[in-house]
């Protein structure tokens, strides 16, 4: 499984690769995308309320979502997130992968 570390209030970058298949996504399916949500710690997290936390332009041509995890409240800890995605097809959103989450408060506890 997948881990990213997520700074609290930092604009720190992570790339998720999306696969469907093993197959990289396209930028044309990519495009495709009405909407990114992150369930994560009992709360959802989308990106019609937090636009500047999900990026799926930047990267499209290599099948990847920028996401800026450290933009969103999430409470500091350690916990699997779901990443659930919206297109025109599937209005109820898809569960398109787990990862596992490790939110900080400050890099200045780092052990």
């Amino acid at each position: 499984m997948e881990s990213i570390v997520v700074w609290k209030d930092r604009s720190n970058k992570a790339y998720i690769q999306l696969l469907q298949d093993d197959t990289v996504l396209t930028e044309s399916e990519m495009n495709q995308f009405t909407k990114a949500e992150i369930h994560y710690a009992g709360a959802y997290y989308d990106s019609d309320t937090y636009a500047t936390a999900f990026d799926f332009s930047t990267e499209a041509a290599n099948g990847k979502l920028v996401v800026r995890l450290g933009l969103l409240p999430l409470p500091v800890g350690n916990d699997v997130a779901e990443l659930i995605l919206y297109d025109p097809s599937n209005t109820d959103g898809l569960m398109w992968l787990q990862f596992a989450v490790q939110v900080r408060a400050d890099a200045a506890k780092i052990v």
